[in-house]
């Protein structure tokens, strides 16, 4: 990625997105919106300014997500013109870019629908941003493993390795613990930010802070 000159993309998808995360949580601490120590951001982010920063830093990581996919997939068509057996991997390189533009265009949804707005359509966004970019990744690294020998250094496939596994980790911690959540407390506590017991919801936030994270490092190497 560093190469074609977009080596700053992946990297500032992480960023940006931490950005906004601080930024939403200063201000509605500030303003007394959510607990510092337990927060539901992602409510507190429907409240202006917040939703203002939300959907604008949000707008830019799904164009710099799209923009990442595309020169992923030209890499990988470039690398398949001399590798014998193309054929197959043509196709799965296909369906991970059709993947990665579906999670782009999940971020979009999640930038300009809240959740307090409509919890289904935002819901909706956020499986499809992390969910489509989780499988994305594990496309990739399926693709690296065969495609990429002798190409890139060890290390760097096995970085994108680790980093998938723990994103699969934390899309499958993130899901599972938000039904858990649902189906104990939020059908009866729907408008209650941190309704006890919250320690299921917290990990749920948490490990949807985290894909990002692992999913920036996995494309910037």
């Amino acid at each position: 990625m560093g190469k074609a000159g977009f080596g700053l993309f992946p990297v500032s998808i992480g960023v940006l997105f931490f950005a906004e995360t601080a930024l939403v949580y200063v201000v509605s601490v500030l303003n007394g919106e959510i607990d510092e120590a337990l927060p539901f951001i992602t409510t507190s982010a429907d409240n202006r300014p917040q939703s203002c920063i939300f959907s604008m830093f949000t707008n830019i990581i799904s164009f710099f997500l799209m923009v990442v996919v595309y020169v992923r997939y030209k890499q990988v068509i470039g690398t398949l013109s001399t590798f014998d057996g193309k054929v197959h991997f043509i196709v799965w390189n296909q369906i991970s870019r059709w993947l990665g533009w579906f999670s782009g265009i999940g971020w979009f949804i999640v930038a300009n629908v809240q959740e307090t707005a409509c919890v289904t359509v935002h819901k909706v966004g956020i499986y499809m941003a992390f969910g489509g970019f989780t499988v994305y990744m594990i496309i990739q690294s399926y693709i690296s493993y065969f495609v990429y020998q002798g190409y890139i250094k060890k290390s760097i496939y096995y970085t994108r390795l680790y980093m998938t596994w723990l994103t699969v980790i934390f899309f499958i911690s993130t899901v599972t613990c938000e039904i858990i959540a649902i189906n104990q407390f939020q059908a009866v506590f729907p408008l209650v930010p941190t309704p006890p017991p919250c320690n299921r919801t917290q990990v749920s936030k948490c490990t949807k802070f985290l894909l990002p994270a692992s999913g920036s490092v996995s494309c910037a190497r």
